[in-house]
């Protein structure tokens, strides 16, 4: 009888307990504050290339614009989200967005 009731409990718990380990899963151009805030108006597509890296997106709709995008979704169901949006004219940066 001792062992039917350690077994219940030993199963009654593991339900509690054991959970699977959920990873953090990472998409996307990794975007640093400090490289963001060096894209002035006027710079090339290429210096921009350069200091960010290839777009995530290449919009054929949209040729005068780079977008990178950042996503984050960590194993606790926290997901977080960071776009940049460089736009251009004459093939030179005109403004930069940023959520």
């Amino acid at each position: 009888m001792k062992h039917y009731l350690s077994l219940l409990l030993a199963l009654s718990c593991s339900g509690c307990i054991l959970q699977p380990y959920k990873i953090d899963v990472e998409q996307g151009n990794l975007i640093e504050t400090n490289k963001v805030t060096s894209i002035k108006p006027g710079m090339s597509k290429e210096d921009v290339i350069f200091i960010l890296g290839q777009p995530a997106l290449s919009d054929y709709f949209h040729p005068n614009r780079f977008d990178y995008i950042h996503d984050l979704k960590k194993g606790n169901g926290e997901h977080q989200r960071e776009h940049v949006i460089i736009y251009f004219e004459n093939d030179h940066v005109s403004r930069v967005v940023r959520d």
